[in-house]
């Protein structure tokens, strides 16, 4: 009985506030324009161009590629499959163009026979089809894109890989034509690093490594404040790295930076310093910043509404979020 009336409580504060919400909430004008700086505040910005000196800095040897490569082995396996195949139709099994229950009699004793163990060759003699077709399937984490040839469907490539040594025929049917499909023998090997994918992929990955470990490491020491304004400015003169000297005019600016990389500047303080990368780690800079001019907005601007309903959407979601946290 307390549970219940627990609940009918809450029920009825959230319905009143939900009331409430709806009856119009508004932000004040110092909401509006918290939101409005939020996205138009101009920054001043300092960078260093990270990318030169990750170069010069990561340089990989053939131990680390071949540790790699041995910790990794499971990853360049090469799976090659061997199989002897026939297509079926009614042209080739009846002599018919029409597929008609004798040529689906036909099917369900080819689909016995294999239960009972015969194979493609088998098949083909009993039924007078052509000799089976040979043909192998390799398939690796890492590889090209594989062209199988328009003979052979490449949705049944899936199928090859599913065989089981126990059950080494089977009968297929795709696009009006039915295989029959016999695995005669599957080969594992494992690509050395002397294959040019294989390397690309390798020297990849721990060039990823190397750069989030650099790149931490500085960041580590920003945050520590090990890495002051000075250091920012040696570290230029070091490693023959130019300050450039940029304006962010808003959030959306993106003229000389991605957005993703505009958005990390706009959650640092003025002369705060934070190293900046996209996801995939090919842009990535240290960043000073050198001022921030804040931006209002009056009630007669003709873009008021627009922040004025931002904020009213981030103050609702607030008064929603502290409900749920204090139920």
């Amino acid at each position: 009985a307390i549970l219940y009336e627990a609940n009918i409580a809450n029920e009825y504060k959230r319905k009143k506030l939900f009331d409430l919400i709806s009856g119009g909430v508004n932000p004040s004008l110092s909401m509006v324009n918290l939101k409005y700086n939020e996205i138009n505040q101009k920054r001043e910005v300092e960078l260093i161009n990270l990318n030169n000196f990750l170069k010069n800095k990561i340089k990989i040897n053939n131990e680390e590629i071949n540790n790699y490569h041995e910790s990794n082995k499971q990853k360049y396996k090469v799976i090659t499959k061997l199989i002897k195949y026939n297509k079926i139709n009614p042209k080739n099994l009846i002599d018919s163009d029409e597929f008609d229950s004798l040529f689906f009699e036909k099917i369900d004793e080819i689909g016995d026979s294999i239960t009972e163990g015969q194979g493609v060759v088998e098949i083909s003699n009993k039924y007078n089809l052509n000799s089976p077709i040979e043909k192998s399937f390799s398939r690796a984490t890492i590889q090209d894109d594989v062209d199988y040839g328009e003979d052979f469907p490449r949705e049944l490539v899936d199928k090859i890989f599913q065989i089981e040594k126990s059950q080494p025929t089977i009968l297929e049917e795709r696009n009006n034509e039915y295989f029959v499909i016999e695995l005669i023998k599957t080969n594992i090997i494992t690509k050395p690093t002397t294959d040019p994918i294989i390397k690309k992929d390798i020297l990849t990955v721990l060039e990823r490594q190397n750069k989030i470990k650099i790149l931490s490491d500085i960041a580590t020491r920003v945050n520590n404040k090990n890495f002051l304004k000075k250091d920012f400015d040696n570290f230029s003169l070091k490693e023959n790295s130019d300050i450039k000297k940029i304006v962010i005019k808003n959030l959306n600016d993106d003229v000389d930076l991605d957005r993703n990389l505009v958005a990390q500047i706009y959650k640092l303080a003025k002369n705060n310093m934070m190293v900046i990368t996209d996801p995939d780690l090919e842009k990535n800079y240290l960043v000073f910043i050198k001022d921030v001019e804040n931006s209002y907005i009056k009630e007669n601007n003709e873009s008021y509404d627009k922040y004025f309903n931002l904020s009213k959407i981030n103050l609702t979601s607030s008064l929603y979020n502290t409900y749920d946290l204090y139920l």
